[in-house]
């Protein structure tokens, strides 16, 4: 009972950051040159060239900050959506989204669409007749859909089940751009038949995948001696018979930072189940240990990019118990965190602002450098990049580039 969009892609080649950006000619002047060709097939030619000019301008934001246009960006906007359990049915509706995020180029609108999944036990559980997206509606960011999707479960799994709605713009030329998500429980609704309707706020994206425990003892000796024994971990997600899992250990504001060996399985099972058993130290005086908490992150040694997940256990239970012992959840706590500190920005202006000199020596792409850069008399030109904070400005005086 879903309604869905044929999300079709447009597939391009990788090309380099100073690969050349496909130009349009006015469409007038291709018809007086070549009268073989149509008005349509010309038409044509002209949306598949927008579409290169556009696929090449992402990849060079992407390259200067994956941040830019995937989920680690500037997440906003709210959804509204309602439910209602009959009959060992949860019926789900998504009414409409404001304030959503800009994902076009100039930053200005989107085309979003909703996807809506079920989580019992954290599976995943497609609508009935696997239709989970919403149509596409182009060029707002208040997209209003009233659409249903039903999805089987039993009564007693509202307990435990939730509803993942996570919302997309979808992209002609790259893949669709993550907007934001929000996850409703479905133990606040009633089975009698019911409505309940609500706003969610948007949050960063999350990997479900991520998951597991970590057992942990911490202990605090006088005057200033926090132990940290890192013992086990159990039910990690996304490893592989080549994981070999190490942990991180740190605390903000404490300049130090601890590792585990990495643990590596004997058998050719995937290494869900790793044991070290190792102990740390850090300073810090009881008195500062209301404002602390420690953050341990699970990784790959054989991978810097693989994140198997992470926990924050907060010290101002110490101050009583001097110790404390335990297992805890280990999540997707990425989106948590600041994505980018005032130092990272300063890197990044500073490369968009040698991105565009170069491709001002390129003369590329055409609607942005229009007059040649040799040519006499001053010219300035600025771009702005709102989704990564970034704008840069450079001056032509004389066919000169001037920072």
């Amino acid at each position: 009972m879903g309604n869905s969009s044929s999300l079709f892609k447009s597939n391009k080649s990788d090309g380099d950051l100073l690969s050349v950006i496909s130009t349009t000619t006015p469409l007038d002047d291709r018809l007086d040159n070549n009268n073989k060709k149509t008005e349509e097939q010309l038409r044509v030619e002209q949306h598949h060239s927008y579409l290169n000019s556009m696929f090449n301008l992402k990849r060079m934001f992407k390259k200067l900050d994956p941040s830019v246009l995937n989920q680690m960006g500037n997440v906003q906007g709210e959804i509204k959506v309602s439910c209602k359990f009959v009959d060992y049915l949860l019926l789900v509706k998504v009414v409409l989204a404001q304030d959503l995020t800009a994902k076009d180029v100039r930053g200005e609108t989107a085309d979003p669409y909703v996807k809506v999944e079920l989580l019992i036990g954290g599976k995943l559980h497609d609508a009935e007749g696997r239709l989970n997206t919403t149509k596409v509606i182009k060029n707002t960011r208040n997209p209003v859909y009233n659409e249903i999707f039903s999805f089987e479960m039993k009564k007693e799994n509202l307990k435990e089940a939730k509803i993942r709605f996570s919302v997309w713009c979808y992209d002609e030329a790259t893949e669709d751009d993550f907007i934001g998500e929000a996850f409703l429980t479905t133990d606040n609704i009633a089975d009698d038949d019911q409505t309940f309707t609500t706003w969610l706020s948007l949050n960063p994206q999350i990997d479900l995948n991520v998951g597991g425990e970590i057992s942990v003892k911490l202990t605090h000796k006088l005057p200033q001696n926090l132990q940290i024994s890192v013992e086990s971990a159990n039910n990690l997600g996304k490893v592989t018979t080549t994981t070999q899992p190490y942990v991180r250990i740190y605390i903000p504001g404490v300049p130090y930072l601890h590792k585990t060996q990495a643990y590596n399985q004997d058998d050719d099972e995937a290494c869900d189940e790793p044991c070290w058993n190792e102990t740390f130290q850090f300073p810090i005086l009881r008195e500062e240990l209301i404002n602390k908490h420690v953050v341990l992150i699970v990784s790959d040694v054989n991978d810097d990019s693989a994140y198997l997940g992470e926990t924050h256990i907060s010290l101002e239970d110490l101050m009583l118990t001097c110790q404390l012992e335990g297992k805890y959840q280990l999540q997707d706590l990425r989106a948590s965190v600041a994505t980018r500190s005032r130092w990272a920005k300063c890197v990044l202006q500073e490369e968009f602002q040698e991105a565009l000199a170069a491709h001002a020596n390129y003369t590329t792409p055409k609607f942005l450098f229009s007059r040649p850069i040799g040519q006499a008399g001053n010219q300035a030109i600025t771009v702005r990049v709102p989704k990564a904070s970034a704008s840069s400005r450079l001056r032509l005086v004389n066919g000169v580039l001037v920072h």
